[in-house]
């Protein structure tokens, strides 16, 4: 999982340094990539601590998905942005 939340970050970098962006899509971007870096930090913060109960990792496990989540979130409200694909 924190492989996958450092590509994630990676790209967003990628992207950020390499395209052409409206102020609203960096700020999607930004929002993503700083959910990147909570999770990083929580899944580190997980790993290193092994005396968790099982109901515990169960409660830490369910926000670490919702933290994916909002950052999946936030980058589907980039793409939308950046290729014009918002409905309003």
């Amino acid at each position: 999982m924190l492989d996958s939340i450092r590509s994630l970050r990676n790209l967003i970098l990628i992207i950020v340094f390499n395209e052409e962006l409206s102020s609203e899509s960096e700020n999607y971007l930004d929002l993503s990539l700083q959910r990147c870096l909570l999770i990083e930090e929580n899944i580190v913060r997980i790993k290193s601590f092994p005396y968790y109960t099982r109901f515990q990792l169960i409660t830490l496990i369910k926000n670490l998905q919702n933290d994916v989540q909002m950052s999946f979130d936030m980058y589907t409200h980039f793409y939308e942005e950046y290729y014009g694909l918002k409905s309003d």
